[in-house]
């Protein structure tokens, strides 16, 4: 593997006879002139992800990101886009994913199918033979299909530290409705088609989806998202506020972002903040009002969001990270996600 250094910013590598560009961004506007290669990019992963997209990492680096933007593209010899490493290098000389630690279920390379060997290679030559300050890299988020893991093993072999950091539990959705009933545990499905029929039967409740009015549906979804449990009104300072208010935006005009609600009189009394993403649905997080327990708002608009994505025939149904039962009761497998750590190898 041979390198031809043309900028600071830029180097040729030769590697088996093929010429590969590999590229340091460090400016903001790497979002927005990259944006429309990236998401295809992202498109042809192996297993793409709605977190990997520009426009969710634009608005956490914007309003979360610290330390340098260290944003590193491959491109192959037609000058075809096919690997994006979105990173920070903080003051410390950890390289990080930019999507932080709690607000990304999953991050990865974005890496284009079947170049994931190569491009992975060529960072790491390229970054050993660079003189960023960097003295490690640690990669969190990485989901168990994705192929980064094994392949980081076979590079970096032994001196790689890998550790299992949440679950993901996730359901593979059937056919039909009836066929999702028949897999839960017939206690559970009882008493959850009793709580269904009691909402089906009172008049002034509805399903609602956010359409036309996303600003004041985002505030209703952050009210009831507060009230369901305490510190979850903590979670929103004024920060994580303008970002969701952003991503919901952007990630809406994408036909990614879907907000639901149950609503009593008009007024909502449930709510769940999901992603549409690649045939399947990602349950972000949810809220529900304290004050109607009698509807049970959380667990029927839950079972709502689950046949509607039956019905338009998604794969799967991810409930993200945590293991709380409620998952589990839905008929949800575990998966996982782990964090990398590659030391700096002189």
């Amino acid at each position: 593997m041979s390198k031809n250094i043309l900028s600071n910013q830029m180097s040729i590598i030769n590697s088996n006879g093929q010429l590969y560009e590999i590229e340091l961004h460090q400016q903001e506007n790497v979002f927005s002139t990259l944006s429309r290669e990236w998401s295809k990019l992202v498109g042809s992963m192996n297993v793409p992800h709605p977190f990997y997209e520009p426009e969710w990492q634009f608005s956490w680096w914007k309003k979360f990101g610290e330390g340098k933007l260290t944003i590193f593209t491959i491109r192959d010899n037609n000058k075809s886009l096919i690997g994006i490493f979105p990173l920070v290098l903080e003051k410390s000389g950890t390289l990080r994913f930019i999507g932080g630690k709690d607000l990304s279920d999953y991050l990865d390379v974005i890496i284009k199918n079947q170049f994931e060997e190569i491009c992975l290679e060529l960072f790491l030559n390229y970054l050993n033979n660079s003189d960023l300050p960097w003295k490690q890299i640690k990669l969190r988020g990485i989901p168990d299909e994705s192929p980064t893991l094994s392949i980081l093993k076979k590079i970096v072999g032994h001196k790689l530290e890998c550790a299992k950091e949440e679950v993901c539990p996730i359901i593979k959705l059937p056919d039909t409705w009836d066929l999702f009933l028949e897999n839960l545990d017939p206690r559970f499905k009882r008493n959850l088609l009793r709580k269904i029929r009691k909402v089906e039967t009172e008049q002034n409740i509805d399903f609602y989806e956010s359409k036309d009015n996303l600003k004041n549906d985002m505030n209703s979804f952050i009210s009831l998202h507060s009230m369901s449990q305490p510190e979850k009104a903590e979670f929103w300072n004024d920060k994580r506020k303008e970002f969701f208010f952003e991503m919901a935006r952007k990630m809406d005009e994408k036909k990614f972002f879907k907000l639901s609600f149950l609503r009593l009189d008009n007024f909502p009394i449930a709510s769940t903040l999901s992603f549409v993403y690649n045939r399947k649905i990602y349950l972000y997080n949810s809220g529900y009002d304290t004050t109607t327990p009698e509807f049970s708002g959380g667990l029927v608009l839950l079972a709502n969001n689950i046949r509607q994505a039956i019905e338009e025939k998604m794969t799967h149904f991810d409930m993200l990270r945590g293991n709380e039962s409620y998952k589990y009761d839905f008929g949800s497998l575990e998966t996982n996600i782990s964090t990398a750590i590659i030391p700096k190898i002189n």
